[in-house]
């Protein structure tokens, strides 16, 4: 939790609340709080598309079954009806972490090239 806690602190989508390992914690663990985690998810997705150049579509995803599908769109084979039980959602939400931050890197510009000295 500590690690993914970091991520998502790093990539700066939301409040220390949220991303705070007791906050993460509870998330991902406690039933009542899906609907919190759905929200996550989508905003993650939602910021993908930007950054991959595509279309944004807010509030796109709003079930468990939605954010499983469309992890499952971005290849991630182990999204499917586990996603009712902690661990599945864990692993789900740090593939679209994960998703989120290469696709930053490879979005970023490269730095200038040095020029040849004398």
């Amino acid at each position: 939790v500590t690690s993914l806690s970091e991520r998502l602190g790093d990539i700066d989508m939301f409040d220390e609340g949220q991303v705070g390992e007791e906050g993460l914690s509870t998330t991902v663990l406690l039933e009542e709080m899906r609907e919190r985690y759905v929200g996550m998810c989508d905003r993650l997705l939602e910021r993908l598309a930007a950054v991959e150049g595509g279309t944004p579509a807010p509030g796109a995803v709003r079930t468990l079954e939605g954010v499983a599908e469309a992890a499952r769109g971005r290849g991630y084979c182990c999204a499917g009806d586990g996603m009712a039980k902690p661990g599945p959602r864990f692993r789900c939400l740090n593939f679209l972490v994960a998703e989120l931050q290469c696709a930053q890197m490879l979005a970023a510009k490269p730095p200038p090239k040095a020029s040849a000295g004398p």
